[in-house]
């Protein structure tokens, strides 16, 4: 059976996850449904392994329940600002069940989260805006002085992190994902771009799950999943990637299916 999502896409329930057309059909909160996450990382850095995502290094997750807090990098993004007026987070909280709340920004001024317990924040986006159109700054979604768990470039108006973590209630059925390098040479293999799917199931131990190279210039490749890779809850997935060159970005994309658990 065919579910047309809210943004107008129609896809078909996946052939061979046990979908039945009332099960697919259904909306609410315990329904299947489709996840789509995409991220860049504009300047990788040489030699080390990074979440392509705006930000640096490996995408942090809190080891305890935090609270969170967003500012922008520009005065411009405030209420009665032309920029962006508010920010909406989705994420999960401290018993892992999804969450999302909306936030008033008010510039380079913190505003906090009235939601308390913050596990993870899976996106991040502006919700509503002045004439500008998006952000004006970088909206940057955090502790206060400590670690920054998502980031909205400027302009872009929506994170760009190819990272989340599965809700609990659910398990999560990962169909394609999709990879793409750019720089200033082309290098394959090693001196290319190394692409890992990653997960770290709860309590566990971080596993690459799949790795591909494609070249530094130019590169780009799908995988589409005959057989999906199911995932439980709790377990975070990301796309990483490492280079040996200079110079070279990264973005990549993959699609999941959340199948209702309990």
């Amino acid at each position: 059976m065919a579910r047309t999502l809210p943004w107008g896409t129609v896809i078909a329930a996946p052939i061979g996850l046990g979908i039945s057309s009332t099960g697919w059909g259904n909306s609410g909160p315990q329904s299947w449904r489709a996840v789509h996450k995409f991220g860049a990382n504009p300047t990788l850095t040489t030699g080390a392994v990074e979440t392509v995502w705006p930000g640096t290094g490996s995408i942090p997750r809190p080891a305890a329940p935090v609270t969170l807090q967003a500012v922008s990098g520009s005065t411009g993004d405030s209420a009665g600002s032309s920029g962006a007026l508010t920010v909406t987070v989705q994420g999960l909280d401290k018993n892992w069940r999804e969450i999302e709340e909306t936030v008033t920004l008010t510039g380079q001024a913190a505003t906090t989260f009235t939601s308390t317990g913050w596990r993870r924040v899976n996106r991040a986006f502006v919700a509503t805006v002045g004439t500008y159109g998006t952000n004006i700054g970088a909206v940057s979604i955090s502790t206060g002085g400590g670690s920054t768990y998502a980031l909205i470039p400027a302009g872009d108006g929506q994170t760009l992190q190819s990272a989340y973590t599965v809700p609990e209630g659910y398990a999560a059925h990962v169909t394609q994902y999709t990879i793409s390098a750019d720089g200033p040479t082309k290098q394959n293999t090693a001196g290319g771009l190394q692409a890992d799917v990653v997960q770290t199931p709860p309590g566990g131990a971080r596993r690459v799950v799949e790795r591909h190279y494609v070249p530094s210039k130019s590169g780009a490749m799908t995988r589409q999943l005959q057989v999906p890779l199911r995932f439980a809850a709790r377990t975070d997935l990301e796309i990483a990637a490492r280079t040996e060159s200079t110079g070279v970005s990264a973005a990549a994309s993959f699609d999941l299916i959340l199948e209702p658990t309990s």
